[in-house]
């Protein structure tokens, strides 16, 4: 008995030490895993021939996954285990690895062991020198810093590698181990394992073990090899699986590329069934048998996944939705569907963003954070209610997969197509100034898998979703620029009119909470949203409304100083100076789809004295170039251009009367091939000097074969920018 008891008490000691933070004896456990009794490959030094001219080779790379239960107890452990050793050879690669940056352990929930949640992170670095010395990193020295994510403030760890050269190896490893109650249907973080690193790999390992009642969801997409399954454990409560890869040359991300989608990748995620009595999702079909690896979709998860957007979770404001509709247009009414599918979504953009103002002046009331599923699971029970015929969609973004190589969930974003009298209206977007069917580029031409939602035994289907229309322009720009020759500066006077999908790169900068608290209808909406119990409290709503002023006014002054660096990067303008902004319209709205305003500002920049003359780079007017050494690199993804496909500047010049403008005969240029149109038009007639650049993408997707046309345009797009008028006294 004494024994038994002495039996628990050291497991009870050794599980609750476990469930802590970190502690020195796993931190040893680690160190002795990976550095004692080292392999050949672990010991390798000398690189092949032909990456000698490379910044760093990686020597070895190891990547061990493992989902398990814990002996006696129910809990789970999923653990993340890399190892590497990497030879630095120039100065880049030394500030490259000069510093690292790991995560921060934290726990979550219960710290017993009954239930547990937590995530511990684990790392070592060494240096190993060209005699052979090695050199331990004091991990006593890292450094602890904050960011912000998703409304709080998130913690991790740097650590500096000091005395590292040129000829030497790190060999380091890193650990993220989690620990979970088993009480659930749990399904694990998907897992996209890249096959190719920044540096050529000489030995690169990946292996996967998961435990009996485990499932496997795995992929190799682009080329990557594939994950095998290796039986030579003989443990039969896991099964394993293995991928070894040699010789692998380097592959780095570009610019403008879609790299989740294009990079050679394994892909794979696990899930653990559920224990006895607890519900298993809806969309379990998804994944496919225990202890067998699944490479495809299953269709009739994506059945179920439409079935958990239409659950009252998913429709928390469908009830003031309802009456709102209701109230407009009646009950069962025959109305055209696409009266109440605008209408819907546009009170649900407005509830959603009106609702964090209300709520605070309501003394601490709930508010729900809103996306895609629960704005489609309000609106699918509100057609269902109208007996109006929809779809409720799944796609693949471009920017994470082909449709083919579809695998993950969370790869699949939701959308609504709704069967309208005139054209069908394709939903795929939400956000604080979104309509209806503005498509994003992500999702133009894809494949949906469509679940029709009033059949009764709905089959999925494929829709293609259609590249919309473009506007002939998306930026376009009106300017006065006047010459203040005393203080050698410009004073411009700027319209901005922007369409479609460019306003996104615009929207943050120009449309803040003012114009959401000053446009909101309260006519149309403020029955259904804005007085749900504000005034309970009249003097916490007075002090509510007077805060909110003193925050306006001060989100306005912000503007400005937001607007100066968005012309920076637009322009290329160093130090703008914006004196007066005027919003003309914020495009929020059918009656006016256009961002419009105007802005006063002023900039020395583009002058140049050259004694009592002086030099106007005109160029700088038009967009900004690319900086040369991006576009000097070979190129292996396809290009994929984000925002505008059109930007047209007019500028008026203006300057004093004793003055004249040469030059702005050489400006005058045409160019035009397949993909690319950039002109510069000059106008002098009516007395007025006037240039106008234009510049068009005509795709925002290219072949990357396409390289050398893209090149040679921001080539001329940078000739242009440093294009210059001169400004002399008349009698010169």
């Amino acid at each position: 008995m004494v024994r038994k008891i002495l039996l628990v008490g050291i497991l009870l000691v050794s599980y609750c030490n476990a469930f802590g933070q970190k502690d020195t004896l796993r931190e040893i456990q680690l160190r002795k895993l990976f550095w004692d009794n080292p392999t050949e490959k672990w010991k390798a030094t000398d690189i092949p021939g032909k990456w000698d001219n490379e910044s760093a080779v990686i020597l070895a790379k190891e990547t061990n996954y493992w989902v398990k239960k814990q002996a006696i107890i129910s809990v789970l452990e999923e653990k993340y285990h890399t190892h590497k050793r990497i030879k630095v050879l120039d100065d880049n690669a030394v500030t490259a690895y000069s510093q690292f940056t790991f995560g921060e352990t934290e726990n979550r929930g219960y710290n017993s062991i009954f239930l547990s949640n937590s995530v511990s992170y684990y790392y070592g670095i060494k240096l190993i020198k060209p005699d052979g010395r090695e050199e331990l990193i004091d991990n006593s020295e890292e450094v602890r810093e904050e960011v912000s994510h998703r409304r709080s403030q998130v913690g991790y760890n740097k650590i500096a590698i000091p005395n590292l050269e040129k000829g030497d190896i790190i060999d380091f490893y890193y650990c993220v181990e989690k620990k979970f109650a088993m009480n659930a249907f749990y399904v694990f973080d998907p897992i996209r394992y890249f096959i190719n690193d920044n540096y050529p790999i000489v030995h690169q390992e990946l292996t996967v073990e998961l435990a009996r009642r485990c499932y496997l969801n795995c992929k190799s997409v682009n080329g990557a090899p594939e994950l095998q399954e290796d039986s030579t454990g003989g443990d039969k409560r896991v099964f394993t699986y293995r991928m070894i890869d040699q010789d692998r040359d380097k592959l780095e991300i570009q610019g403008w590329s879609y790299p989740y989608a294009e990079l050679p990748c394994i892909k794979f995620q696990a899930f653990n069934s559920a224990p006895a009595f607890t519900a298993v999702p809806a969309y379990a079909d998804f994944w496919g048998d225990l202890q067998k690896k699944k490479s495809d979709v299953n269709l009739k998860g994506v059945i179920g996944l439409s079935k958990t957007i239409q659950n009252p979770g998913y429709g928390v404001y469908y009830s003031s939705l309802k009456k709102y509709i209701k109230d407009k247009y009646g009950k069962k009414a025959m109305v055209k569907p696409e009266l109440i599918v605008n209408d819907a979504y546009f009170f649900l953009r407005e509830f959603w963003c009106q609702q964090p103002l209300f709520m605070e002046a309501q003394n601490g009331g709930s508010w729900y954070n809103f996306n895609m599923n629960k704005l489609v699971g309000a609106m699918s029970r509100l057609l269902r209610y109208y007996e109006i015929e929809h779809d409720i969609l799944f796609m693949v973004p471009k920017s994470l997969a082909k449709e083919s190589d579809l695998l993950f969930i969370d790869e699949l974003r939701v959308g609504l197509h709704v069967k309208c009298s005139d054209k069908p209206i394709f939903i795929t977007d939400l956000n604080l100034n979104s309509f209806p069917n503005l498509i994003s580029d992500y999702f133009r031409g894809v494949k949906a898998y469509a679940v029709p939602i009033l059949a009764e035994n709905p089959n999925v289907k494929e829709i293609e979703i259609p590249l919309g229309k473009r506007g002939k322009v998306d930026i376009d720009i009106q300017s006065e620029l006047s010459l203040d020759y005393e203080n050698s500066k410009l004073e411009i006077v700027s319209e901005f009119n922007i369409s479609g999908l460019a306003k996104q790169q615009w929207d943050s900068v120009v449309l803040n909470r003012a114009v959401y608290h000053r446009e909101f209808k309260s006519a149309e909406y403020g029955e259904y949203i804005e007085d749900r119990g504000k005034r309970k409290d009249l003097d916490a709503y007075r002090n509510f409304q007077e805060k909110l002023a003193i925050q306006l006014e001060e989100g306005d002054k912000l503007r400005l100083k937001k607007m100066e660096k968005q012309l920076e990067y637009f322009f290329g303008i160093n130090q703008p100076k914006v004196l007066e902004f005027e919003l003309i319209s914020s495009g929020r709205w059918f009656e006016n789809e256009d961002l419009k305003f105007r802005l006063k500002w002023e900039t020395g920049e583009p002058l140049v004295s050259a004694g009592e003359n002086l030099f106007l780079s005109i160029g700088k007017f038009s967009k900004r170039g690319i900086n040369k050494a991006d576009l000097e690199k070979d190129r292996h993804l396809d290009i994929h251009f984000d925002g505008s496909n059109t930007i047209s500047h007019e500028i008026k010049i203006k300057i004093p009367e004793t003055y004249k403008l040469s030059g702005l005969e050489n400006l005058s240029s045409h160019f035009e091939d397949e993909n690319f149109k950039m002109n510069c038009i000059v106008d002098t007639t009516a007395g007025d000097s006037k240039v106008r650049f234009e510049q068009e993408i005509k795709s925002n997707h290219l072949d990357k074969s396409e390289w050398n046309n893209v090149v040679s345009f921001f080539d001329r797009c940078k000739d242009m920018n440093e294009k210059q008028l001169l400004i002399q006294l008349e009698n010169n």
